[in-house]
């Protein structure tokens, strides 16, 4: 799943963000429809909650922990992928105003589609229509679980005016298999996806 207001979904871009904030909590929520002028539009939509755990406990760093949940449905079949996700971190302090954190995130994937809703190319046949074969050979739902990871730095140079954090995420690392052909052996597994990120903030 990719959304363009990647900030709405945090932890889904990079594991070591869960808990890195100034608050006690942080709910985010996020909406996509996209292609809206095709027949069946893909529809996303998710929501997180994170939080810092024993901040108080110690001047060296604190843990931080999150649970998101995601839902995604996309095309005439209907394909659905439904995904939960629970995040752990560790924000490290380093000297003054600079962390560097790292998490893991562990969760478990469901993917169907409605084959009813599909025609296959071998069920037309010398100009009539004869249901079966290919969709015959298909799965309506695979599920699997995933392991991801995340690395974070974040420095506030100067007199707090600006602040940068630069960041890595690593998905799949576990490389599930994911196929919805019944025929054994067939399933590949999903590679791994590595993202990066950058960001700045100014105060005036």
């Amino acid at each position: 799943m990719h959304f363009t207001q990647f900030n709405g979904a945090p932890m889904i871009m990079n594991p070591a963000l869960a808990g890195g904030i100034s608050g006690m909590y942080r709910v985010s929520a996020i909406y996509r429809n996209q292609w809206s002028s095709v027949t069946t539009p893909f529809v996303t939509f998710g929501g997180s909650i994170d939080a810092p755990l024993f901040r108080g406990m110690s001047e060296s760093g604190h843990l931080g922990a999150g649970l998101s949940i995601y839902n995604d449905r996309s095309g005439d079949g209907n394909l659905a992928n439904l995904t939960a996700l629970g995040t752990l971190a560790y924000h490290k302090f380093l000297g003054e105003n600079k962390v560097i954190s790292v998490g893991l995130q562990g969760g478990y994937v469901q993917k169907s589609i409605d084959l009813a809703r599909l025609y296959w190319g071998d069920e037309f046949y010398n100009g009539g229509f004869q249901s079966g074969t290919i969709g015959e050979q298909l799965n309506p739902k695979v599920k699997y679980f995933t392991a991801n990871a995340g690395l974070s730095w974040q420095h506030m140079p100067g007199e707090g005016i600006f602040s940068y954090q630069i960041g890595v995420g690593a998905h799949n690392l576990n490389q599930p298999k994911e196929s919805f052909l019944k025929k054994e052996n067939n399933e590949v597994g999903l590679g791994m996806r590595i993202n990066a990120q950058l960001g700045a903030v100014y105060n005036a």
